[in-house]
């Protein structure tokens, strides 16, 4: 019983390292195209700097959808921004 236990929990660590892979090749990707794209490869703190304004828009969108309130998606778009905003103080 242990083993098969084992055996699983194996499978979906190898399982979850393949996506996870994926979503690194994915990403790298992107930037390669990107950084072809501009005439020089942007330093570390670029870099950082565009994978942060990316992954913020996305939990934005996110946080966005998941509201549970009556207001409009702009209403709740400014909301979530102003969050943001005073998070950072």
């Amino acid at each position: 019983m242990l083993s098969k236990i084992a055996n699983n929990l194996i499978a979906n660590d190898n399982v979850l390292k393949a996506k996870l892979a994926k979503n690194v090749v994915q990403a790298s990707s992107t930037y390669s195209n990107e950084a072809s794209s501009s005439s020089e490869e942007p330093n570390f703190y670029q870099m950082v700097e565009m994978f942060f304004d990316k992954a913020a828009a996305i939990v934005e969108n996110k946080m966005v959808e998941e509201m549970k309130s009556r207001d409009t998606p702009e209403i709740k778009l400014k909301k979530v921004r102003g969050f943001k905003s005073n998070q950072a103080m």
